[in-house]
């Protein structure tokens, strides 16, 4: 018995001779791709029907039919072999045993793919004829191998014929033959839609996910995705936003086709602006990000967009940022208070119109300690003294803040302006301490004033009462050195009239000792620098002071000469012991 399938694939229709079950191959042409193949249909024939069924050598012509298409073969000097075929070996052209197609279907088949032989026993040459006529003698391939052959068709062609090329009494006993044929295409459709029919402004076309339905002549179908569209690549733009139509185009591979054929088939797309999803925060906790100070400068987070497609952008100089209410301009408004305040941030696309909102914690610290990192040019520290009168100037003066946060590092933060200070009095000779106060912490340093450089407008009476004042204000026992001579040179820059004036400034009875005067406590503070000074003594121990002097000092030069008269009695003695 011999068996006659004809297999239509997605690309082709395979005629398959089989002797002993032969094994039916369809060949797929370079780039044609197939991701589904159409319904499979098979016509069986039996060897009865065929006509090969005597052992004797003759013809058969024989028709085969799938779906609509008959198909027609011709065969000659073959006899049947138990449940083979042989096909006679002759040197005489017109003798040995071939096998052709005597229609390509009518207008269905658009060519031949391929075509494989399968012998047994001893392997026989074969000469292979294609063409676009039935019983070519053309474009030969011969072929001399085992036990299978195959042709793969190159050109295009609808017709074949296969030779026993043996020789005389060489026999092949076939088993099979599989013809493999492309059907002419005659239109496409779309059989599963693409994933994606809404695009937005940006995003790039895509007709992923679309199966087409290659549909033929001959009534089979296949599924592949071999196309292309008149928006392959495109970027969509504001001007695509609408409904749009694709036109889906696939063509016939020439290696699949006689005459190459293209067919079309549409469907539509919208283009539309991407929606806006959500905005989320992005950064690194520290300083200046979501840590501040009271009376920083405000400076905004990075705030990403995520939309309907696409990835997500950074969109945080068009968002508006707020603190209970009042709106922050990142770089130039300033955060207040203490603790945790919650910043409120909101975008609105200006294309979709959509609006979302997000929010974040940031962390205001305390000042807990104030000190000073700079002195000013005119202080103590400084080196340089205020003239009598000048106007007061901190210029120079730099703060320093440690500021914190329970369970984060300290902050430091130097301010050079924004603090407050007290005015001191300058019509005052000498030292006197300023206060800067800021964030309820203060702190203090000295500034002199002295006579020397001072205002053109402090008058010979103002300088004579500022050094009364300052005078006065010394502990006259309690100077060092450096201080009584610090008296004497602010006495020293005053002017003469100011000299005179401070002059007249005694009780009178012409003792320094009891004089109440600034200028009797000016005298007497020269005369305790020539000598020792109680520490502890007050404008009223003058009097006592006085006396005790007298006697201490008579005391003391009784005891000079004392030592002298032993030291000289001690010297006399030794030289004459010499």
């Amino acid at each position: 018995m011999i068996n006659v399938q004809i297999h239509k694939y997605a690309t082709g229709i395979s005629l398959v001779l089989f002797v002993v079950f032969g094994i039916g191959l369809t060949r797929f042409p370079s780039g044609y791709v197939a991701t589904a193949t159409a319904s499979l249909r098979t016509t069986a024939i039996s060897q009865a029907s065929a006509g090969i069924t005597s052992t004797s050598y003759s013809t058969k012509t024989w028709n085969e039919t799938a779906g609509t298409t008959t198909y027609g073969y011709y065969a000659a000097n073959v006899a049947k072999n138990g449940s083979n075929i042989n096909f006679k070996g002759s040197n005489s052209s017109s003798s040995k045993g071939y096998i052709y197609n005597t229609s390509a279907g009518g207008s269905t088949i658009s060519r031949i793919s391929s075509i494989t032989l399968t012998q047994t026993g001893t392997a026989r040459a074969w000469i292979g004829y294609f063409g676009t006529s039935k019983n070519p003698t053309g474009n030969s391939v011969s072929k001399n191998a085992s036990s299978s052959i195959t042709w793969t068709v190159t050109g295009a062609y609808n017709y074949f014929k296969l030779v026993n090329n043996g020789g005389n009494n060489k026999t092949s006993t076939v088993t099979g033959i599989s013809v493999s044929f492309y059907p002419l295409l005659s239109s496409i459709s779309i059989k599963t839609q693409p994933t994606t029919k809404t695009f937005y402004v940006g995003q790039t076309f895509s007709s992923a996910g679309m199966v087409i339905s290659q549909n033929y002549a001959d009534g089979t179908t296949a599924s592949s995705t071999g196309w292309t569209t008149n928006y392959d690549s495109h970027v969509f733009t504001s001007s695509d936003i609408g409904t749009k139509t694709v036109t889906v185009s696939y063509t016939e591979p020439s290696s699949t086709s006689v005459t190459t054929v293209t067919k079309t088939t549409p469907y539509s797309i919208t283009v539309a602006y991407p929606p806006l999803n959500s905005i989320y925060t992005s950064y690194t906790s520290g300083e200046g990000v979501d840590r501040y100070v009271s009376g920083d400068t405000f400076h905004s987070v990075a705030i990403y967009a995520t939309w309907g497609y696409g990835a997500n952008t950074l969109v945080t100089s068009s968002c508006v940022f707020s603190i209970s209410g009042v709106t922050k301009a990142p770089g130039s408004s300033t955060v207040s208070g203490s603790g945790i305040q919650t910043v409120n941030v909101s975008y609105t696309d200006p294309l979709s119109g959509g609006t979302k909102t997000t929010t974040y914690p940031i962390y205001l610290y305390s000042l807990n300690t104030l000190s000073i990192s700079t002195y000013p040019t005119y202080s103590v520290v400084g080196g340089t003294s205020f003239g009598l009168g000048t106007t007061f100037t901190s210029s120079g003066l730099v703060l320093s803040g440690t500021c914190g946060f329970s369970g984060y590092p300290d902050i430091v933060r130097s301010y050079s302006s924004g603090f407050s200070l007290s005015s001191p009095n300058m019509m005052l000779l000498g030292e006197q301490s300023v206060t800067a106060s800021f964030g309820g912490k203060t702190v203090s340093y000295s500034i002199n004033i002295t006579n020397l450089g001072k205002a053109s407008g402090v008058t010979d009476a103002q300088q004579a009462n500022a050094m009364a004042t300052y005078v006065l204000s010394l502990n006259a026992c309690g100077l060092s050195a450096d201080d009584v001579s610090l008296m004497v040179e602010e006495y020293d820059y005053m002017t003469v009239g100011a000299k005179a004036l401070f002059d007249a400034m005694c009780d009178g009875d012409g003792l320094v000792y009891t004089g109440t005067g600034a200028k009797d406590r000016y005298d007497y503070i020269l005369y305790l620098d020539q000598g020792d000074q109680n520490q502890n003594e007050q404008l009223h121990d003058f009097p006592q002071r006085a006396s005790t002097e007298t006697i201490v000092g008579s005391f003391g030069a009784f005891l000079i000469l004392v030592c002298f008269g032993v030291v000289g009695s001690a010297m006399i003695q030794r030289k004459k012991r010499a």
